[in-house]
């Protein structure tokens, strides 16, 4: 229920933030700054090594939410750099094993738009992310008779580095 609320509140908040910026054209208002919401989905699997036993979870579907700020860098061709903050659920289950790891993740990114036509365009876009682990839990049992941080001796580490594509 939380994810749904979250997800509508996300929905309706990010149509206004692109209100003023010209899809196909990338014409914006008076400044080439943007600001806004994104919000996803992510899929993410862990290899664990308990007692030196690999175990390869499944993958486990979590919540992708946060704020993006970025800036146009060239008046004759649409470059742009972002950056924003963004809480990533991650994680993996086997049996009855479940792994939990919530992190904020800081990215910034090089973005070119590719117009398609007025009302489209593609936009990739590249760039390194660093994270850090805000919390993450480790539950045997769907009773909960085991549940420790899954950054405790030999867990998990807090901070990640990665790229984005």
């Amino acid at each position: 229920m939380k994810n749904i609320f979250l997800s509508l509140i996300a929905a309706l908040l990010t149509v206004p933030a692109f209100a003023q910026m010209s899809v196909g054209e990338f014409q914006g208002g008076e400044s080439h700054v943007y600001y806004g919401i994104r919000m996803g989905v992510s899929f993410s699997t862990l290899d664990v090594m308990p007692g030196g036993v690999k175990y390869d979870l499944a993958t486990k579907t979590g919540l992708v939410l946060g704020g993006v700020l970025g800036i146009r860098v060239s008046e004759d061709n649409p470059l742009f750099i972002e950056t924003g903050a963004y809480y990533n659920q991650r994680g993996g289950r086997r049996g009855r094993m479940k792994v939990s790891a919530d992190y904020l993740e800081f990215p910034v990114l090089i973005k070119y738009g590719i117009p398609v036509n007025d009302d489209l365009s593609v936009i990739p876009f590249i760039g390194p992310y660093f994270g850090y682990a805000a919390g993450g839990k480790v539950t045997i049992d769907d009773a909960g008779l085991y549940n420790q941080s899954v950054f405790r001796d030999g867990g998990l580490i807090h901070g990640d580095v990665g790229f984005k594509f």
